[in-house]
């Protein structure tokens, strides 16, 4: 009650409601609703790929060192530790395999690093090389995590990761996107703000080889 009372919005109303940009010069006002940003974020996933629970806390992670080859971000990745006040958020290597790209800069990005790292090194040459069938490497395109064959290296790329680290699940790869933007804006965790990035990239970079 009292003046402050002016100042506070229920749950709903903060998740229901829209929001108007400022800028004149965007032609759309309105910003999408928190309940829309945060479509596939619900009890089920976070208690299934990050081990959360109703009252757990987050808390930003300062380590932005994505996870061993072979890992995923489930409940025993997650520091959970007496030291620490919460549950920090552990996300899968997302890999950024760009052709254009020299090999110098892929291997500083540590995401590509850790997953080119699992590959023989033919399977490397051909994603490296954009996918593209030459001679012999056509032929190694197909690996049991992704289950078939592909146009391109980056639609191979998706696949593989979505079938390695999420169990083919889609809508669980979108609800770590939006869970990790939404702990970098409020926590300014930058390992989450890493994962956000490096999963657009992945997803642009797949869409980039299919236009060609």
């Amino acid at each position: 009650g009292g003046e402050l009372a002016k100042f506070i919005i229920s749950y709903h109303q903060f998740m229901g409601s829209e929001g108007k940009c400022l800028d004149e010069n965007v032609e759309s006002k309105h910003i999408s609703s928190w309940n829309a940003r945060t479509t596939w974020i619900h009890s089920a996933y976070l208690r299934r790929r990050h081990g959360l629970r109703h009252g757990d806390k987050i808390v930003p992670c300062a380590d932005t060192t994505d996870l061993p080859p072979g890992k995923t971000a489930t409940a025993d990745a997650n520091i959970r530790s007496t030291q620490r006040d919460g549950t920090s958020m552990r996300y899968p290597p997302i890999p950024c395999v760009d052709p254009t790209a020299n090999a110098g800069q892929i291997a500083r990005h540590g995401g590509t690093r850790s997953y080119l790292s699992e590959m023989s090194p033919e399977m490397r040459t051909w994603l490296l090389f954009g996918g593209k069938s030459n001679g012999d490497l056509s032929q190694l395109q197909p690996m049991e995590n992704a289950g078939g064959k592909f146009n391109n290296a980056g639609e191979y790329v998706w696949n593989d990761v979505l079938f390695r680290n999420y169990d083919g699940n889609e809508h669980d790869f979108l609800a770590d996107v939006q869970l990790a933007f939404l702990i970098f804006l409020f926590l300014e965790c930058h390992s989450s703000l890493e994962h956000w990035r490096d999963s657009i990239s992945m997803c642009s970079l797949c869409l980039a080889y299919e236009s060609e």
